[in-house]
């Protein structure tokens, strides 16, 4: 390993776990698979820790990118490109949601406008408010520069709420 001190991979099991989880709720919807794919995800983290080094990348975005492909090996397996509907209740950090609505029924109609992004667009509000990444950890991961990514989201979450007829200020 190429770290001056070896990695305490309970420390970063730990660390990560609610961000990664987040982040697979968020792809998924449904929160006993994002449960199981959390866990598949470390499992190929601990199984493939040996490859892991600081001199090609941070630690946060080798992680997410295997949380990435079990996610996409979950889709491909199960030979669907659908993301299933996600019950609202079940949504993480509910208060990042009420900033975007307050009523309860937008948030049914959030979710099929969030359904209806495309996969880049999806992952992106994935990551940053499921995995709570900045944008620049957001860059790192999906190869695009810092800027792009605020850039994007920017419009996404414009996008987002000119249809959901949410007020910008709120």
């Amino acid at each position: 390993m190429t770290h001056a001190e070896p990695l305490d991979w309970s420390t970063v099991y730990w660390d990560f776990l609610p961000r990664i989880y987040n982040f697979v709720l968020y792809k998924v919807g449904d929160p006993t698979l994002a449960e199981d794919l959390t866990s598949t995800t470390f499992v190929e983290v601990w199984r493939c820790r040996q490859r892991y080094s600081a001199t090609k990348g941070a630690l946060s975005t080798w992680i997410f990118t295997i949380a990435q492909r079990v996610v996409i090996t979950h889709y491909r397996q199960r030979r669907s490109h659908e993301l299933p509907l996600f019950d609202a209740a079940h949504l993480p950090n509910a208060t990042v949601v009420a900033d975007v609505v307050e009523k309860k029924e937008a948030i049914g109609e959030l979710v099929g406008q969030l359904r209806q992004l495309p996969d880049r667009d999806h992952d992106l509000v994935a990551l940053k408010y499921g995995a709570q990444l900045n944008n620049r950890q957001i860059a790192q991961l999906l190869g695009l520069s810092e800027s792009c990514v605020g850039t994007r989201l920017h419009r996404i979450i414009g996008r987002l709420r000119s249809v959901l007829g949410v007020d910008h200020n709120v």
